[in-house]
């Protein structure tokens, strides 16, 4: 398991496996947008 906004970053591009990626609905702010955007680049959402 990986906690973390940075660290699920860093693992998405690590190119690490994921079974579930959970995102608050709330997420606002630049990291929150870098992390949705890593994942949709690496088909991880």
């Amino acid at each position: 398991m990986v906690f973390g906004r940075r660290p699920i970053i860093e693992a998405i591009k690590a190119e690490k496996t994921f079974d579930k990626l959970f995102v608050q609905k709330s997420l606002s702010g630049e990291l929150a947008e870098d992390l949705l955007k890593t994942a949709k680049e690496n088909k991880v959402v």
